[in-house]
């Protein structure tokens, strides 16, 4: 049996083509010599009239019917999600989207022309729950219903419009988005940058045998030797704005980060300050790759400082009154700060969930058992 919804009625045939246009009398025909479905309806009807005098399942209440313009193909329109496979039921276009959030219970809000997954990150886990949001959506409908979800991992899709052709998608895009932060409309922050750049360079440092560590560190050193940095100032733009800029969402922002180096290794003290300033250690990591919360890569730059020259045969103490050699040198990174212009779909995301009574105002994390109710076909 071929499958489509149109206008909210849910339509099931062996023909390979359906016709549905307006007429005195309300009527269904299958015609297997011609493999057309036909139906007729009369002026103003609505998708619940037809249904209460055809008996024919109604998936959406109340919507007028719209007449076509010749018989059309029952299309298989598929789409893949990391492998994950849907037919579209409805005939129209369909978006789908799914979110990570951190800040809102995971939700579901289905209407006839879109679906839109809100999921709390701390529900990806929770492999039973996963199966169950996929498995009872309205308008995609799973292929392989004994999907193996042990090992199928959840990323965002905020955009996909579904025509009349199967898609095969993939993305590793695991952003958590905040859809109550007004402040945090941005496509990439200075802090996803500042994160890339002490993860490359605490692995750089310990190829290298020393640990990278914050100046007011939280936790227990492991190494005797280590660099700890710190961040003086806030981002500072260092290409002016000016008011008939075109790419006025494009912040050029500098930040400083001064460092510390402590070891009590003379030898590898030294061998620090040769590879430092012959460009081998450090200064010849320039630049850096982060991605944005769509999956996009951006360029950022290092600009690296002079070492300090002073040394003292006798011992120093540091913070945790361990002896140790120490000098300082600091960088400043380069980068952009740009603002979330492309579709402004964490505002439509939250008014769709406030016209299905979905949205919460208040948020609190709820410790214990995850609740299945998610605004899906209950």
């Amino acid at each position: 049996m071929n499958e489509v919804v149109y206008c909210g009625l849910k339509l099931s045939t062996e023909c390979s083509y359906f016709y549905v246009y307006e007429g005195s009398t309300a009527s269904i025909v299958h015609d297997k010599s011609k493999s057309l479905l036909t139906i007729i309806y009369p002026k103003d009807s609505t998708s619940t009239s037809i249904s209460n005098l055809l008996s024919i399942e109604l998936i959406e209440a109340d919507r007028k019917l719209e007449p076509m313009n010749r018989p059309e193909p029952i299309r298989k329109v598929i789409v893949s999600i990391n492998g994950l496979e849907f037919i579209k039921t409805n005939y129209e276009s369909h978006v789908f989207r799914i979110i990570l959030v951190n800040d809102h219970e995971s939700r579901v809000a289905q209407e006839y022309d879109h679906t839109t997954i809100v999921l709390n990150s701390s529900d990806k886990s929770d492999k039973n729950f996963i199966k169950y949001l996929f498995s009872n959506l309205k308008f995609l409908k799973l292929v392989n219903k004994k999907f193996d979800f042990s090992n199928y991992e959840v990323f965002n899709f905020p955009r996909i419009t579904i025509y009349n052709k199967s898609l095969t998608l993939t993305s590793d895009n695991s952003y958590v988005h905040k859809l109550r932060n007004n402040y945090d409309k941005y496509l990439i922050r200075s802090i996803d940058y500042e994160d890339k750049f002490f993860e490359e360079l605490g692995n750089i440092l310990n190829n290298y045998g020393l640990e990278l560590t914050r100046r007011n560190r939280e936790k227990t050193l492991k190494n005797t030797s280590y660099v700890s940095y710190s961040i003086p100032q806030t981002p500072v733009k260092y290409l002016h704005p000016r008011s008939w800029d075109v790419h006025d969402s494009v912040l050029a922002h500098r930040v400083p980060v001064e460092f510390q180096l402590r070891t009590p290794d003379m030898i590898l003290f030294f061998d620090f300050k040769n590879r430092y300033n012959n460009v081998d250690l450090l200064t010849n990591f320039t630049e850096f790759l982060t991605r944005d919360r769509y999956g996009e890569e951006w360029r950022a730059a290092v600009k690296w400082g002079y070492l300090t020259e002073d040394f003292d045969q006798n011992y120093s103490t540091d913070d945790n009154s361990n002896f140790s050699h120490q000098c300082s040198f600091r960088c400043e990174l380069y980068f952009y700060e740009v603002y979330d212009n492309r579709f402004n779909y964490i505002e439509e995301i939250i008014t769709e969930l406030c016209h299905v009574g979905l949205y919460e105002e208040n948020y609190d994390t709820i410790q214990g058992e995850t609740t299945y109710y998610t605004g899906l076909n209950e």
